[in-house]
């Protein structure tokens, strides 16, 4: 409770039949999630598991009311007791099944409460038809994560889910297929959520680049150096640690320069001829945030 950086928080749904106990029961979410802390893959998190049954006024499954409950209830109460984070940044939201559906319907009516979504063995259903004008939603494009899985053989992830994932592509919103072999079970949910935990939820990374041109005398050529700034966009008190990778026109320029603890890195450019050049920055090598890689820089002698 004392911590200076606040936790940032994972909320997770059961499915059909279940409740709130679940997670922590067949599906040893306590246990994927310790046992990550523990080997050094993800930082520490709150973990809050939900009941979804008979919030709609006499309906057992109601994805509206369950969304109200969650936004103006759930979550104002976890963040009024405990030390979390307040940050959209810092949430993750992740279901199963039924529970799936719910990440449906937060992705699409909910978008900007939360930093990542997870939606397991449920396919589209309940996302809007691909003609509905939430798919336009700018606030889609700026998700730090979506993951879209469930098993390989699942009689509710199959049917729909190639339909579901080319509508994301059409519209130009990124997202990752974790598809596992195996059915609508918890051998697949709980892989599920070890790889949303460890390779996407709170590790989040944007990169940037600026030119710095450093005078040089007549007859010194101007010394042309790029910086690259790597920002961690989840709250978490670990900095970040990888090595930027700079390319010039394409071509790769050695070394990889590390990070500085001011979360940036400089590259001095070899002599350039003539005419514009484009500069990228790739961040990657880091155990808590994930790669980034930045727009293309015009530069110039």
């Amino acid at each position: 409770p004392n911590r200076a950086t606040p936790y940032p928080t994972l909320y997770l749904s059961h499915g059909g039949g279940g409740n709130e106990v679940d997670w922590t029961t067949q599906g040893v979410a306590n246990r994927i999630i310790d046992n990550l802390i523990a080997s050094g893959k993800v930082q520490p998190m709150v973990v809050v598991m939900t009941n979804f049954n008979n919030l709609g006024n006499g309906n057992p499954f109601d994805p509206t009311s369950y969304r109200a409950d969650l936004l103006n209830n759930v979550i104002p109460y976890v963040e009024a007791n405990y030390n979390v984070s307040h940050n959209a940044n810092d949430r993750a939201f992740g279901g199963l099944s039924l529970g799936g559906l719910l990440a449906n319907d937060l992705i699409f009516n909910a978008t900007s409460s939360f930093g990542y979504f997870a939606t397991w063995s449920i396919a589209d259903l309940g996302a809007p038809p691909a003609d509905d004008s939430r798919w336009q939603n700018p606030d889609l494009k700026t998700r730090l994560g979506i993951q879209i899985g469930g098993g390989r053989f699942d009689w509710l992830t199959v049917p729909g889910i190639d339909s579901y994932e080319a509508t994301f592509t059409a519209n130009g919103i990124s997202f990752v297929n974790d598809l596992i072999d195996g059915g609508h079970e918890w051998y697949v949910w709980r892989q599920n959520l070890y790889d949303f935990a460890s390779t996407m939820a709170f590790r989040h990374t944007t990169t940037s680049l600026s030119q710095i041109a450093a005078p040089g005398s007549s007859e010194q050529r101007q010394v042309v150096f790029v910086t690259a700034t790597v920002k961690a966009d989840t709250t978490e008190p670990a900095r970040l640690t990888g090595n930027v990778q700079f390319f010039l026109d394409g071509q790769k320029l050695d070394p990889a320069r590390p990070i500085l603890p001011d979360g940036t890195a400089k590259q001095a450019l070899p002599q350039l001829s003539s005419g514009s050049h484009t500069v990228t920055a790739v961040y990657s090598g880091d155990n808590f945030y994930n790669t980034s890689t930045s727009e293309s820089l015009m530069v110039g002698p």
